[in-house]
């Protein structure tokens, strides 16, 4: 025994010893996993919101004037955020795909190993910014303590790292906490999420239809973005801090979509460090524009910012998968489900249809 089949995160479908694989690192979002303060008690609860906005004279208010003379207390306003911060922990629900667990690196290629990890890594820079990655918060643990079966230290391969990811116990530190007023430093899990090869290619071959008739969104307009990308960047004259920082920001509010695979969640670390490490090295001069490892790792991350909108557009979040240990092979379910999957698919689609229809002639 010991061997089990992996679960892929898109199709729940089994995967099998020597299949082939893309696999995420994931990480909890901190302020939702690592708050300690998050449950609800009758000591930090209150039945009402105090204001927050407070004038010349000291008065306290609910809502801005026209003249937006009034101020937020911060004191207040944190205080009110901590005595709420246990609703972020309940998950009701959530809006976007990453709201709880969301990715930390783009996916390395390779095979199920059957042991709940991957193997036979294809090398690339991938793996480089993965490594440089975590010498920047990586929590270093002896072999043994919290029974920890390896040796958790930020110089180790990534191949290593992977292994001890699924095997549970990996966190890194983020310090950006403190830019928000949480108490000291947040420790945040990490976690392997896998993918079979053959859901990913399908999903980059989709197309993201708009249901009122807009152009249907593929993985063309992300590869487009690029060189876009590429010009943006080659202009810089420093890599500072500074730089770095507005070009991450920048990610997330752009209208070019190759940076929607570079974006993080607000004062996290994850997906924005590919933005940084190849500003950096090409600033530099350590990376050229034209090198082929390079241009591959950007078709990956091009890739990679569609498989996400696609992957959101399904309703399918972030989450650490069911099935660890199991030897259950069983695809009966899934093939039923998959049946009745088409079929609805139809019928919405015919709903739409004749709705647009009706729209035409009422417009008319």
């Amino acid at each position: 025994m010991g061997c089990w089949l992996g679960t892929c995160g898109i199709s729940n479908l089994p995967i099998f010893a020597g299949d082939p694989i893309r696999a995420v690192i994931i990480t909890g979002q901190n302020y939702k996993l690592a708050d300690p303060f998050l449950i609800r008690n009758p000591k930090t609860w209150t039945t009402h919101d105090e204001p927050e906005l407070v004038d010349a004279e000291g008065n306290y208010h609910t809502l801005m004037d026209k003249e937006g003379t009034r101020k937020t207390d911060l004191e207040v306003h944190a205080r009110n955020r901590n005595r709420d911060a246990w609703r972020n922990g309940w998950y009701a629900g959530y809006v976007c795909n990453s709201d709880v667990f969301f990715p930390r690196t783009i996916p390395v290629k390779g095979e199920y190993n059957d042991y709940g990890g991957i193997e036979a890594l294809e090398d690339g820079l991938n793996v480089q910014v993965i490594h440089d990655q975590m010498q920047l918060d990586l929590d270093e643990y002896p072999r043994g303590q919290f029974d920890l079966p390896v040796e958790i230290k930020k110089d180790m391969p990534v191949a290593d790292l992977l292994r001890a990811i699924e095997r549970g116990g990996v966190t890194v530190s983020d310090r950006s906490n403190r830019a928000i007023g949480l108490r000291g430093f947040a420790h945040s899990p990490l976690g392997l999420w896998m993918v079979r090869e053959d859901i990913y290619q399908a999903m980059l071959e989709s197309k993201i239809e708009d249901r009122w008739g807009g152009s249907p969104l593929t993985l063309k307009r992300f590869k487009k973005g690029i060189q876009d990308f590429l010009k943006d960047i080659s202009g810089l004259k420093n890599r500072d801090e500074e730089t770095l920082r507005f070009i991450n920001l920048e990610n997330r509010g752009s209208t070019n979509p190759f940076r929607w695979a570079m974006s993080s969640p607000p004062l996290q670390r994850g997906t924005d460090f590919y933005s940084s490490w190849i500003t950096e090295k090409i600033v530099s001069g350590e990376l050229k524009a034209d090198d082929p490892k390079l241009i591959d790792l950007l078709d990956q991350i091009a890739e990679f910012g569609f498989f996400q909108t696609a992957m959101n557009s399904m309703r399918v979040g972030w989450m650490p998968q069911p099935g660890a240990g199991s030897q259950d092979d069983t695809v009966s379910v899934h093939a039923a489900v998959a049946k009745q999957t088409l079929r609805t698919i139809e019928l919405m689609r015919a709903e739409w249809a004749e709705e647009e229809v009706e729209y035409e002639d009422d417009d008319g």
